[in-house]
């Protein structure tokens, strides 16, 4: 398979995912109002878990 072709449905399959919304996405909206850090620190917790399962993967 060429890698454009990889690609296009790694973006294809990815974009489902981004543009549904879900609880982490409602999360950093309601703690979006108490702090301008929280955007930031939700985005290191949900990496620190993402990582591992893509380096497994």
């Amino acid at each position: 398979m060429p890698f454009s072709a990889f690609l296009f449905q790694a973006v294809l399959i990815s974009l489902s995912g981004v543009m549904s919304p879900g609880p982490l996405t409602a999360v950093t909206i309601g703690k979006g109002a108490d702090s301008p850090h929280s955007g930031a620190l939700i985005a290191i917790g949900h990496g620190i878990v993402e990582f591992p399962l893509m380096a497994l993967i």
